[in-house]
């Protein structure tokens, strides 16, 4: 995103602007090294940075008596009517209450006018950028039937919150005013901006942060995190419940010494340890442009970690599986302490259920509701007694069990020093409402370039969510995902071959709500019982979905007529000859897929390059993102085709690998280029 500095200077001299930046600072707020209001291609405004800005270095501080928190609402003369509608505002009742709260305060202060504190900030705010301002014609350029009925369920809940709050209002014209023909356009204002720009995780409770919330979102981003000038400065007014963040963080904005430690740049590090496997042409050429390695690029250096892992592969006697590798992508960076939360949490969760699903060996899944429903039908009663699912051994149970508990074991070691050591508060006796010493603070967590946009992450959002809640897609999301279903019908598998026909009839993507799993699903004017419907696929642009896979090796007994299904697993590959067929059956679901779109990616590529206005633009990139997924699937399947293909003939498997990478490798050559 390319900054435009001619419409920046007109941004500057909009006086709603003006007046935001003179009330924040005014109020305390600190800049360091960005501005704002800044303009970039396409009409984006955001935060520019106005020089290098290091990681760690806090870039952007408000003062907590800024902050617009459940409890400055709770205490507002808004209190009772907080305190009357517990169905609202009480969390025990409402899994919204933290929205409603801060919807009705931001509703409340911009009736108010000039009379409000937050006016200048209010003003300021931009209106009518979630779906709700989208026509139906505009919505239906999505291609995901999930995402609009996701969005008719938002649409609902907002309509009912409306309506449940204008019998309040009426109620309370002392607090609210005469009513008005602009009250429910100010009220859906004050409801989309409360989804689209409050900040949660970190925090004492859901807020809104003036100033601060002028960020926009993208995947490679800004932290924040919560500071406490005195607590910093001085340790005998140091309190326990506070974690210290000097250490880790450049805070000379507020005045402090810088004392943090030096920026651990892990890919850097990596690339230096392993400069032997880069080619020699790549080592002149960074010589020759005078570049090193601690002035490349991200996308620099993801190039070269991946020349690394390829050349270490290539020269490697070890098995494929047994190298050690730097990943080259930034979803492992945890850029944010919420993505390590995250990630730590999903590490646990999964070495759990492999650990239950081991231990257990076969407990009840949607595999064995489907052999279940097989037992039912007379013709597959022949091919179910020649077919034998095993299992395990009980020594490779215990073996496997033994490791996942070494694991677990070093796993819950690991999170308790991290715990020890997280710069996150999760206790807030110390935070006071009027604190002017708190800031709530934006620290970068890598470098930002002078001119580049300053952005904050939201979280790991996929484009499905980004659209919905904010009303907004990126071109490029690393977390989105193409989500799917099947129903598990063995009658439909009896009588009908592998075609579109059969996909039309097992392939889900609508939006199952909380009430399916009481009273059923309705799918193709069939009651489905949640049972019989498989947990979301999502397929990713770089990996094959194992899940699916697995599913695939049960289901695909019934159109199989191989002679090698006598002892197949379901867990993991057996038989070649079956393994191939699973695939070529995945390439034929993804076609699917890909021929439901109206146009093609190169269409949408090609319209990305005319004028087109922002809605029909999001709607291509969630499209267009859809598209490329299902083709990285292909060409990934295709890959693992043609690898099992030759393991067949030379019964090597990391050689057959490195046959089929190495060709593919080559024929890339000319595309993958260092970009120095």
């Amino acid at each position: 995103m390319q900054f435009n500095s001619a419409i920046t200077e007109e941004l500057r001299q909009n006086v709603k602007y003006k007046d935001l930046l003179s009330w924040g600072i005014h109020n305390g707020v600190l800049l360091d090294s960005v501005y704002l209001p800044a303009a970039f291609d396409d009409g984006l405004t955001g935060v520019v940075a106005t020089q290098y800005i290091p990681p760690n270095k806090a870039i952007i501080c408000v003062p907590y008596n800024l902050v617009i928190s459940q409890e400055k609402c709770k205490e507002s003369e808004l209190k009772e009517i907080y305190l009357q509608n517990p169905q609202l505002f009480d969390e025990d009742e409402s899994s919204d209450a933290e929205f409603n709260i801060l919807i009705f305060y931001m509703y409340r202060e911009k009736r108010r006018g000039k009379e409000s504190f937050y006016y200048p900030y209010i003003e300021a705010i931009q209106a009518k950028n979630t779906l709700n301002e989208w026509t139906q014609q505009e919505l239906e350029m999505i291609e995901d039937p999930h995402i609009l009925q996701e969005f008719a369920v938002v649409k609902q809940d907002m309509l009912t919150l409306w309506n449940k709050a204008e019998q309040i209002i009426i109620a309370n014209q002392d607090l609210f005013g005469q009513p008005s023909i602009n009250d429910k356009e100010d009220f859906y204002w004050a409801a989309e901006s409360v989804m689209s720009r409050c900040f949660g995780w970190s925090l004492k409770s859901t807020s809104m942060i003036p100033v601060a919330d002028f960020l926009n979102h993208s995947n490679q981003a800004c932290t924040h995190n919560m500071v406490h000038k005195i607590f910093e400065q001085n340790n005998e007014d140091f309190q326990k419940q506070y974690k210290i963040k000097k250490d880790k963080l450049d805070l000379s904005v507020l005045g402090l010494p810088k004392v943090l430690a030096q920026y651990n740049d892990n890919k850097g590090s990596y690339i230096r340890k392993n400069q032997q496997y880069l080619d020699e042409q790549i080592i002149l050429d960074l010589q020759k442009e005078q570049k090193n390695i601690d002035n490349l690029k991200d996308d620099e250096k993801r190039y070269l970690i991946n020349q690394i892992n390829y050349n270490q592969l290539m020269r490697s006697q070890q098995q494929i599986w047994d190298l050690g590798f730097c990943t080259s992508t930034d979803s492992e960076d945890n850029d944010s302490d919420e993505e390590v939360e995250e990630a730590k949490q999903k590490q646990f969760q999964h070495l759990k259920q492999q650990e239950e699903q081991l231990v257990k060996a076969r407990r009840k899944t949607h595999v064995q509701v489907i052999l279940n429903e097989c037992n039912q039908h007379k013709h597959l009663l022949e091919k179910q007694n020649s077919v034998k699912i095993t299992g395990l051994t009980e020594q490779q149970l215990d073996m496997i069990k033994t490791v996942q508990q070494d694991k677990l074991k070093q796993f819950n070691q690991v999170q308790d020093a991290q715990s020890e050591t997280s710069s996150e508060e999760s206790q807030w006796d110390w935070l006071k409402e009027d604190d002017k010493d708190a800031y709530f603070a934006i620290t970068s967590t890598s470098p930002i370039y002078k001119n580049q946009q300053v952005t904050v992450s939201y979280g790991r959002r996929t484009n499905r969510f980004l659209i919905s809640w904010y009303g907004f897609a990126l071109e490029f999301n690393k977390y989105s995902s193409y989500n799917f279903r099947l129903w598990l019908n063995t009658e439909i598998y009896k009588t009908i071959p592998i075609s579109s026909k059969l996909f039309d009839l097992i392939v889900i993507q609508d939006v199952i709500q909380y009430e399916d799993f009481e009273n059923g699903f309705i799918f193709k004017d069939f009651k489905i019982d949640i049972q019989q419907i498989t947990k979301e696929f999502r397929l990713k642009r770089h990996k094959l979905n194992n899940d699916l896979i697995m599913y695939l090796r049960l289901y695909l007994m019934v159109f199989y007529d191989g002679p090698d299904l006598k002892e197949a697993l379901i867990t993991v590959p057996t038989f070649l000859d079956y393994e191939i067929f699973i695939l070529q059956f995945s390439i034929k679901l993804f076609n699917y897929f890909m021929n439901k779109f109206s146009q093609s990616l190169e269409e949408d590529i090609r319209q990305l390059h005319q004028p087109i206005d922002y809605k029909r633009k999001f709607a291509i990139y969630i499209n267009k993102e859809r598209k490329e997924i299902l083709m990285a699937q292909i060409m990934m399947t295709l890959d693992a085709i043609i690898i099992l293909k030759k393991y067949k003939e030379n019964q090597n498997l990391k050689e057959s690998y490195l046959q089929e990478k190495d060709g593919k490798f080559k024929r890339n050559q000319g595309v993958l280029k260092l970009n120095i």
